[in-house]
């Protein structure tokens, strides 16, 4: 299994991928305020938590040492947080991006 992220293939960055979680739905995110000195709570509702998916990735063997940092560095620069939200899209779903 492979994914793309931002329009880059997990596969041309050399990664081998394997999904390891999967939530069908998102756990809920509950709004709600303890009254001091009363009993309960003031409930606000809930609202959906984030999605999780777990994908465990290695890089493929290369020839040598200064291969493996090259990318490594190329992998850092196409991932790095930084740069923003970017369209995460499964091979094996590629009709949804997450």
């Amino acid at each position: 299994m492979g994914f793309i992220f931002d329009g880059i293939s997990s596969r041309s960055m050399t990664i081998r991928a394997m999904l390891t979680n999967w939530q069908a739905s998102p756990s809920l995110r509950n709004a709600f305020v303890a009254i001091p000195g009363k009993p309960g709570v003031a409930d606000f509702g809930s609202t959906a938590a984030e999605k999780i998916i777990t994908v465990r990735c290695g890089i493929m063997p290369q020839q040598d040492f200064a291969s493996l940092v090259r990318v490594l560095d190329h992998v850092v620069e196409w991932l790095h947080p930084e740069k923003g939200l970017k369209q995460f899209v499964l091979d094996d779903v590629s009709d949804r991006y997450f």
